[in-house]
């Protein structure tokens, strides 16, 4: 038997909100559990992957910017 659930969690791991739509009904409460741990376990590795990528982003500075620009002036 195979259903579609989808659940939002917050940052924290806290259940935001719980969808399914028709088929077959959810017998038991362990399916729900079961789901819910998978979700929070994603929300993890989904904030340790932003975490990640955002410590890899380098933001230019004003200066470094107007530097660059000065450069790009004296080369030509």
């Amino acid at each position: 038997m195979e259903t579609h659930v989808t659940m939002v969690l917050d940052k924290s791991g806290q259940l935001t909100s719980l969808y399914k739509a028709g088929g077959p009904v959810l017998a038991y409460t362990s399916a729900i559990q079961d789901c819910f741990a998978l979700a929070r376990q994603r929300v993890k590795e989904l904030k340790g992957i932003l975490e990640n990528s955002s410590m890899e982003l380098k933001i230019e500075e004003p200066h470094d910017m107007q530097r660059a620009l000065i450069d790009n002036d004296k080369a030509i």
